[in-house]
């Protein structure tokens, strides 16, 4: 989800804030981008009754399951029975790692503890800005990246498309409506607060 995006008429750069939600698996890879900065939810502070209820509700599961192979990416994808059994096989065990999450809590260990033994099907959020998202969408929005950071990296191009659309012909979009400005010297991008016209013109 874009949150905003700021156009610098003196330089030309344009500064993103989006709004990430993606599996947890694949945080590490995210973080590798240094381009960025970044501020990402973490199991640590949520309770680990609302952790265990988001994971029996709402788990991640894979949307790719590809064919054993060396290397680092897999080969073609599963179909079939073995795909629906390697789907089940994947939900499926997460309620044994959520009833032994809770016992860990009910005997009294700390939520850093018991949270992380369920982090493969946990959904994050992560706020990531930056003028450079061009590089990490040539790097991710590829076949050979890894598939769920893939998919991340694709709607981050589209948004960051209907952006420039939006900034520099005028083509708005219900993605950018409202979340879109031109900043000159001494005006600021400030995310996530109310937005006066005062200091937006």
């Amino acid at each position: 989800e874009l949150v905003l995006a700021s156009y610098n008429a003196s330089t030309g750069d344009i500064l993103y804030t989006f709004k990430q939600t993606f599996p947890r698996i694949i945080l590490a890879e995210s973080l590798t981008h240094t381009i960025a900065s970044k501020n990402t939810s973490s199991s640590r502070a949520i309770s680990t009754k609302s952790h265990l209820l988001s994971i029996l509700k709402n788990p991640f599961l894979p949307s790719y399951i590809g064919q054993y192979k060396a290397g680092m990416q897999a080969g073609t994808e599963i179909e079939g029975w073995r795909r629906t059994l390697l789907e089940g096989l994947w939900s499926v065990s997460r309620y044994a790692m959520v009833g032994i999450s809770f016992c860990c809590w009910r005997l009294g260990a700390h939520k850093q503890f018991t949270n992380r033994l369920t982090e493969p099907w946990a959904w994050i959020e992560q706020i990531w800005s930056s003028t450079d998202v061009e590089n990490e969408i040539l790097l991710r929005n590829h076949p050979d990246a890894e598939p769920h950071y893939h998919e991340l990296a694709r709607q981050k191009a589209e948004l960051v498309t209907k952006v420039k659309d939006h900034i520099l012909n005028g083509i708005e979009s219900p993605e950018t409506a409202g979340r879109c400005q031109t900043i000159r010297h001494g005006k600021w991008h400030l995310p996530f607060t109310r937005r006066e016209q005062d200091w937006l013109d």
